[in-house]
């Protein structure tokens, strides 16, 4: 079924803040946060991927002109170890020392051993403020 004009009109208050593109870091934690509820409440192949996709979308162009290590890299080709290890090489493995279970766990990280985890990427973004979106 498709939505009338009307119906559209009647809702777009409520939606227009939920898709506004975030202008300061705090609104760019909100956004984070409702991606974060969707993906843990949405199956795959379901009707929201699309407002998924595009809040994706709006994190990643405020992360590209926000974060200057976010706008150097090549996303595409880049695996969630590399962006530690680069992370690593600017603020020194002690800083993220606490969020793994010691240096064995870095290492295993850094060469493809084991895979970060979620919680973890989570401790580097509330730390550091790295975008959790860079390691997926």
């Amino acid at each position: 079924m498709t939505p009338s004009l009307d119906e559209v009109k009647t809702a777009w208050p409520v939606i227009a803040t939920f898709l506004t593109p975030p202008q300061s870091e705090e609104e760019y934690t909100l956004l984070q946060a409702r991606l974060d509820r969707l993906e843990q409440e949405t199956e795959e192949g379901g009707s929201l991927e699309t407002l998924m996709d595009y809040l994706g979308e709006l994190l990643d162009q405020y992360e590209l002109t926000h974060f200057q290590d976010v706008a150097d890299l090549d996303r595409e080709h880049v695996t969630p170890a590399e962006i530690l290890k680069r992370f690593m090489e600017r603020n020194g493995q002690e800083d993220v020392a606490p969020i793994f279970d010691g240096p064995t766990q870095i290492s295993e990280v850094l060469n493809g051993k084991r895979q970060i985890t979620l919680e973890q990427i989570k401790r580097l973004h509330d730390m550091y403020g790295l975008p959790v979106s860079l390691f997926f």
